[in-house]
């Protein structure tokens, strides 16, 4: 129901009204819009000023198009609530109020994972590694004030859907629930299937235009069927079924996989599996190829994997393979993209805020990639050590920080775990 939409200054009255159709993001913007037309035969009125105003005293005038229609676009400036008012020109009483709940950058901070009874992570910043025997339980926890109250549903995405992997979740996948107060929604997942894969875990809500970070999931056997092996990307070790890897674009890898002295793998045939997106949709060039099989010595199994051309982020898996029994290990988490970069950072202001006795600054932070020496996207960036925006098109992220105030951009590159 519109509000006084059947009581107007002299022969106008309000139509229709669109409201926001999302909250926005501190520095997105929605399009608010209301229909005016003449009282006496409800035709459009044309040329009739209307006057948006915000709660701290912007205003802007509009005049109605042939329609009847005003539009007003506001760009969020400040989190919390903020209303929106309508008024016909000469006249201080509002026609129509516009609640806006505005949401400040980074505010999926606040989102944690929990795989089973292991301690929370947040959310999007530690894979995990499910069998397919048995089933686990996923929690969303959070005592963010934004989130709590809201619809959330949770999805998958990437890589190989619940259907491949004979995989059933409940509540399902993509049905919405409530928050509730005490901040923790939990879905329980059983397989049916005997394959592994990896896929993504997302939480989506229906005011939110950004769905969480992706929670890499790497589903695999009990037990690979196959002896303990020694891995590196490049100088890393790592561990097949456990952990993840960062290869970078514009940068060529080498893979490497050996036993120990005494195993019985050596001098056995394998070759790498890939799973996942494929290695031709994100550009990666594998050498020896996929397909063809090699002598694992004591000098080890090795392959490149070359990014040098890579433009697109991705994720998949890697595995390696017995020949002559087709055992494989577990799955090894890959993720794509501009892992490795150094920092630029600088300061703009003062500017006026919403306090009067008050500036504002905006700090600024560009990631650059090491290996392209270009601005690097989709890079994670922390505000005072906590996760905040990722880098946009430019490699840019901004936050406002009020007069006073102390504050800091960075990153912590995931390639090598260094500080940028």
């Amino acid at each position: 129901m519109y509000n006084d939409k059947d009581s107007v200054r002299d022969t106008l009255l309000i139509d229709d009204v669109r409201e926001a159709t999302f909250d926005p993001v501190l520095g997105e913007s929605v399009l608010l819009a209301l229909k005016v037309v003449l009282s006496s035969n409800r035709m459009a009125a044309t040329g009739v000023t209307v006057t948006f105003s915000i709660e701290r005293g912007e205003k802007v005038s509009v005049i109605t198009d042939d329609q009847g229609w005003a539009s007003y676009t506001y760009t969020a400036d400040t989190p919390g609530n903020v209303a929106v008012i309508a008024t016909l020109t000469g006249s201080d009483e509002p026609i129509h109020t516009f609640p806006l709940k505005v949401l400040a950058a980074g505010f999926w901070d606040g989102a944690m994972f929990q795989f089973g009874a292991s301690e929370p992570a947040v959310w999007g910043t530690e894979a995990a590694f499910p069998r397919t025997s048995g089933g686990h339980t996923v929690w969303f926890k959070t005592d963010s004030a934004p989130l709590l109250g809201r619809q959330f549903c949770l999805g998958l995405t990437g890589y190989s859907s619940a259907t491949e992997l004979g995989l059933t979740v409940v509540p399902p996948l993509g049905e919405y629930r409530a928050l509730p107060d005490n901040g923790a929604l939990k879905w329980d997942f059983s397989y049916t299937g005997s394959r592994g894969g990896a896929y993504g875990l997302k939480l989506a809500s229906p005011l939110i235009l950004k769905h969480s970070p992706m929670n890499v999931m790497s589903l695999a056997p009990e037990g690979s069927g196959i002896e303990k092996l020694n891995v590196e990307l490049d100088e890393f070790t790592l561990t097949f079924g456990e952990g993840a890897a960062y290869p970078c674009h514009g940068a060529s890898h080498t893979f490497t996989v050996w036993p120990e002295p005494s195993s019985s793998l050596l001098n056995k045939q394998v070759k790498l599996v890939w799973d996942g997106e494929s290695a031709v949709s994100l550009g990666v060039v594998v050498t020896p190829a996929l397909e063809r099989a090699q002598l694992l010595t004591p000098e080890g199994a090795k392959w490149e994997l070359n990014c040098l051309n890579t433009t697109r982020d991705g994720s998949f898996s890697l595995r390696m393979e017995v020949v002559e029994s087709s055992i494989t290990t577990g799955l090894l988490v890959m993720s794509l993209g501009h892992n490795l970069v150094r920092t630029e950072t600088w300061t703009t202001g003062p500017f006026p805020s919403f306090d009067p006795l008050l500036d504002y600054y905006l700090k600024h932070i560009r990631a650059i990639s090491r290996f392209t020496n270009e601005p690097a996207s989709g890079v994670q960036t922390l505000l005072n050590g906590a996760p905040y925006n990722c880098t946009n098109a430019q490699g840019e992220v901004s936050a406002m920080q009020l007069e006073g105030d102390s504050m800091s951009l960075s990153i912590v590159n995931r390639y090598d775990a260094s500080h940028a």
